[in-house]
């Protein structure tokens, strides 16, 4: 109901809610390092797996290397959600906040530079 969009809303704080956000935001951090550490290494051994040019022995080997990194550096696991609500619908990238809090921030005037369209 409304009572917990207003919690939402205003930022999600208390208890256990405020809890398994700060595990979510640890969870996102630690696959976000992954992901920048070994970016590079993934894209390069992938290519290599696609090529059919390369000899059959290299390529399995590409492969398996692939295989042997950890599966939170890849791409796919990160997940774009709300910084301060945990909501992962509507979420705008640049402000890593959903809709429905980037408007209640942009309403109080906790944003600088964004205003209401007259």
């Amino acid at each position: 109901g409304g009572r917990r969009r207003r919690r939402a809303m205003s930022g999600g704080i208390g208890g256990a809610h405020c809890y398994r956000l700060q595990i979510k935001h640890g969870r996102d951090f630690y696959r976000r390092k992954l992901f920048a550490k070994y970016e590079v290494e993934r894209k390069v051994l992938k290519s290599i797996t696609q090529n059919q040019t390369l000899p059959l022995p290299v390529r399995v080997a590409a492969t398996e290397r692939l295989a042997s990194y950890d599966n939170n550096s890849c791409f796919s696991r990160i997940h774009n959600y709300c910084i301060f609500s945990g909501r992962t619908r509507a979420v705008y990238t640049e402000f890593r906040m959903s809709r429905l809090v980037f408007r209640d921030f942009a309403q109080r005037g906790l944003l600088d530079g964004i205003k209401k369209k007259k």
